[in-house]
């Protein structure tokens, strides 16, 4: 029996370039951990949470974008899908809150503590108050945190097919060139008005004379 493929890797890219350290590039997405999102640090000790620092007061002009903990993914034990849900469990009370200005999923907002499926290809918007009605809208870009789900297969791994055979190239075969013998090429004929070059000089002399007799 052949080996299970191994599982594929999943990461969050983000769209809304550029990168800065509160808004990485590449979130990647632990099958054995949960990942939060939000501005606050205190659940890092936690080693089943994975935490990334989003939206810091150091590089954002709008603090309020992002809650402290603004939602949370995770893989399911039994199906093994990529979930998300809004907010999360505070780390100093242990209470779940939603997040202030949401989290939406290919533009829906989601409902508080309300589950949803993340697929390849979807995207998730982070600090959007255009999404909710009587949030705040005082910046250029609302979404400023949009990320694209992307799944890939671990690096090294090609997964055999047994249906499709390698086919071997054969090296060509060299064909040899037959050298063709050149055939020689024929004297020039001396016209009327020349004289042969074989004729001495005493044989022109000699017919000159008899054109004059």
């Amino acid at each position: 029996m052949a080996p299970l493929p191994p599982k594929l890797e999943y990461s969050l890219r983000l769209m809304t370039l550029p990168a800065r350290p509160d808004r990485m590039m590449i979130i990647p997405l632990p099958h054995n951990k949960m990942t939060r999102l939000g501005r606050n640090n205190v659940s890092a000790t936690d080693p089943e949470i994975t935490t990334y620092l989003l939206n810091m007061e150091e590089y954002s002009y709008n603090r309020d974008l992002i809650s402290r903990t603004h939602c949370e993914l995770w893989f399911d034990k039994n199906t093994g899908k990529l979930m998300i849900r809004d907010g999360g469990r505070s780390a100093e009370t242990g209470v779940y809150k939603p997040s202030v200005n949401g989290t939406s999923v290919q533009g829906i907002l989601l409902p508080f503590e309300g589950e949803k499926e993340l697929r390849e290809g979807y995207t998730i918007e982070l600090g959007a108050p255009h999404l909710c009605p009587g949030r705040r809208d005082d910046t250029p870009q609302p979404n400023e945190f949009v990320y694209r789900v992307e799944a890939e297969e671990p690096v090294g791994f090609s997964a055999p097919n047994p249906k499709k055979r390698r086919k071997v190239k054969s090296e060509p075969e060299v064909k040899r060139e037959e050298k063709v013998k050149s055939k020689p090429k024929p004297k020039p004929k001396p016209t009327v008005d020349e004289d042969p070059p074989t004729l001495r000089p005493e044989t022109r002399s000699l017919r000159k004379r008899k054109a004059e007799a």
